[in-house]
């Protein structure tokens, strides 16, 4: 798995929109199971919706 920095996260969301690096960025951590569960419990199926649902309600 690639490890991004900060400024590849700049660069990808210049290249290719925030939705594009999120989905870049995630696309490695995320495994099938742990996005199942995520798409049984918040119903949603591409990991751009998810990043939006659950990281924001997630407290540090």
């Amino acid at each position: 798995m690639r490890v991004y920095s900060f400024n590849d996260f700049k660069y990808i969301c210049y290249i290719e929109g925030k939705e594009g690096a999120v989905k870049k960025l995630f696309s490695g951590l995320a495994s099938e199971k742990v996005l199942n569960k995520y798409v049984k419990e918040y119903e949603v199926s591409d990991i751009y919706s998810i990043y939006r649902t659950v990281i924001p309600n997630k407290k540090p």
